[in-house]
């Protein structure tokens, strides 16, 4: 990012960092100068995001392939984050609508407290909930095609509605 204005010096940031729903804010300073003088500022800063007080967390590509996820179901990976806890009758999630047993394939997660059925997961940005039951997903992508979840656990914007625990959203290339 490139700051420029006539008879201040230029001032660059780069490295920036965003990820799915991210909001950052960067204050830059322009000095006086001469039209010739370029200033570059380079840094990793700690992005602490100053915009929202949403209490969110991201789980990236890299978490998905270096950590063991059993049946690749990716919903193993949410409760890794804080605020998350599983609370099924076992201790295996499926893949699908149904166990094995005939019964329904439920999403027991409680995020900050909150009953199961008050998360709200979506794909790329569409409900992925069967809203009849709120406690089934409609699809269950593959965890290669998916680049990063974000978990929304508290205070996050009204865009995305319905659920007080959400689970996950504004994901990008897919949950």
């Amino acid at each position: 990012m490139s700051v420029a204005a006539p008879g201040f010096a230029t001032s660059s940031v780069t490295a920036i960092e965003l990820h799915v729903n991210d909001e950052r804010r960067y204050d830059c300073s322009l000095k006086p100068s001469s039209t010739g003088e370029q200033v570059t500022v380079e840094a990793s800063p700690v992005q602490v995001d100053t915009q929202t007080a949403t209490a969110a967390g991201l789980i990236t590509g890299p978490q998905f392939t270096e950590l063991s996820v059993n049946n690749r179901n990716y919903e193993q990976l949410v409760s890794l984050q804080p605020g998350v806890s599983y609370g099924g009758a076992t201790d295996q999630l499926y893949i699908g609508v149904t166990v094995p047993a005939g019964t329904t394939s439920t999403l027991a997660y409680s995020i900050n407290g909150q009953r199961t059925s008050a998360n709200n997961w979506t794909v790329d940005g569409a409900d992925n909930v069967d809203r009849g039951s709120n406690l089934t997903l409609r699809t269950y992508p593959s965890v290669d095609a998916i680049a990063e979840i974000k978990g929304l656990r508290g205070r996050y914007s009204a865009e995305f509605g319905r659920g007080v625990g959400r689970a996950a959203g504004g994901e990008r290339g897919g949950m």
